[in-house]
């Protein structure tokens, strides 16, 4: 029944980990206890990731990485091909749903275009996980 507190704890919980992270890293590295601080910046890059997905309950945040892996994809096709910026942007939004037909491929190689598809319907099925879990929680 505490779901938005819960969020928000969670949510300053990693923002002190972040904190002591950034503080126990240097001291440590000092100390020359080298692995230790590696460790350290492992979970580091964890917490960013995770401050960058929004904490794993803003589903605002999953769109705005949607829509930048879509415009991102989409200048590059854009730049690579003779064809109109909003063709170009509707290619890249068509195969950041799921692979899409061999036109992408002529305008760039295929490695990019599976990448941007993957990335995709990861953040798709992010972005369900997050709405799934709001509407358990009525929150």
């Amino acid at each position: 029944g505490l779901n938005r507190d819960s969020n928000r704890a969670y949510k300053m919980a990693k923002i002190n980990e972040i904190k002591y992270l950034h503080l126990a890293i240097p001291s440590l590295w000092r100390k020359g206890e080298y692995i230790s601080s590696l460790r350290y910046v492992s979970r580091l890059l964890l917490d960013y990731t995770t401050v960058a997905m929004g904490f794993g309950y803003m589903w605002w945040v999953v769109v705005f990485w949607f829509i930048i892996l879509i415009m991102i994809y989409g200048l590059y096709y854009y730049f690579h091909s003779v064809d109109e910026i909003d063709v170009a942007i509707s290619y890249s939004f068509n195969n950041s749903l799921g692979p899409n037909s061999s036109e992408i491929t002529k305008i760039v190689n295929s490695f990019l275009a599976s990448c941007q598809s993957a990335f995709g319907m990861l953040l798709i099925g992010f972005l369900g996980f997050i709405m799934a879990n709001n509407l358990r929680n009525d929150s």
